[in-house]
């Protein structure tokens, strides 16, 4: 009976034995995963002498749902976590892994570009002991230079190196207001234009103006509803103070003939505000000067008819009284 107890006993014990090493076993075989089924990225030169004992290479794993990294062994196509680096790599980026790892003096660097920034993070890690240790995160943002040269060229009235500058940036919307910055911009280039209208530069004056004016990334508005509703024109610049520049604008055209630009810049100048004075002259003075004499005449009289209503019937200039008895 007691025989009977004892190897009862060890039937026991063996089976306990067999269920431990089944579940460990069952573990293990949860704990790796298919290679095809992961974002796999070997990492490149490692050597081969220090890869552990049926381990044929090691390679970083993205965590998309966790966020960071962490590095796997690849097995026969089986990969299992060796190191978790999800904490030390919490800003890793997937989608810009551009620099995939590579084993280089000694250490493993790889880099990514964070989520709509331009900034490059590089991660440098050391393998000691068969283990992976995070031993440097570094940033570099190549926008910084752009940045830079945008202020150092405002603040020198460059508006032309500034603009130059912002349309050099990657992701600018994550760095600069952009309505801010060019409203800053135009204001600029009209002080700048009326310094080279005074020299009679008017080339260059309208280079200023129009080197913001024709930023195609910038909406100014073209009709009356989107003038009342621009941001540009109602966070960061009077109605009055804009119509003066586009007004100026007009006018440098027109002091250096370009007559066909200056009636479009005038025509649309009249469209957004169709009670300004000033603008209407310069439209019959170009449109007088490009032959079009029927059509200025017919402008002529609108301003004219402006200037009495305003009171200003005695400040209409000769030639246009002039051109209208001809």
């Amino acid at each position: 009976m007691q025989a009977l107890s004892s190897s009862l006993k060890t039937i026991h014990k063996g089976g306990l034995a067999i269920i431990l090493l089944q579940f460990l076993f069952s573990i293990q075989l949860q704990a790796q995963i298919p290679i095809v089924d992961l974002q796999w990225f070997p990492i490149s030169d490692f050597p081969a002498s220090l890869l552990p004992q049926d381990v044929e290479e090691f390679g970083v794993v993205p965590d998309n749902d966790e966020g960071g990294v962490w590095i796997g062994a690849n097995r026969g196509g089986m990969v299992e976590e060796w190191d978790d680096l999800r904490e030390d790599a919490e800003m890793f980026n997937s989608a810009k892994f551009y620099m995939e790892p590579e084993w280089v003096n000694g250490k493993v660097k790889f880099g990514c570009q964070m989520p709509f920034r331009a900034t490059e993070i590089w991660y440098t890690l050391e393998f000691e002991d068969g283990h992976f240790t995070m031993a440097l995160v570094d940033y570099f943002d190549p926008n910084e230079e752009n940045l830079e040269q945008m202020e150092s060229r405002m603040e020198a009235g460059d508006v032309c190196g500034a603009v130059e500058a912002v349309n050099g940036l990657q992701y600018p919307m994550s760095y600069i207001n952009p309505e801010g910055f060019f409203a800053e911009a135009l204001v600029q280039a009209h002080q700048n234009g009326l310094a080279y209208y005074k020299e009679k530069n008017y080339i260059q004056a309208i280079e200023d103006m129009e080197c913001v004016l024709k930023e195609a990334w910038v909406n100014f508005p073209e009709t009356q509803a989107e003038y009342e509703e621009d941001e540009l024109v109602m966070y960061t610049i009077s109605k009055a103070d804009y119509e003066g520049i586009l007004g100026d604008h007009g006018l440098f055209l027109l002091r250096a003939k370009e007559y066909g630009r200056c009636i479009e810049v005038n025509e649309n100048l009249l469209v957004l505000n169709p009670d300004l004075i000033g603008p209407r002259l310069q439209l019959g003075d170009a449109q007088w000067a490009t032959g079009e004499e029927a059509l200025a005449c017919d402008t002529y009289e609108d301003y004219v008819r402006a200037m009495n209503a305003a009171g200003r019937g005695s400040k209409v200039p000769s030639r246009v009284r002039e051109r209208l008895s001809q």
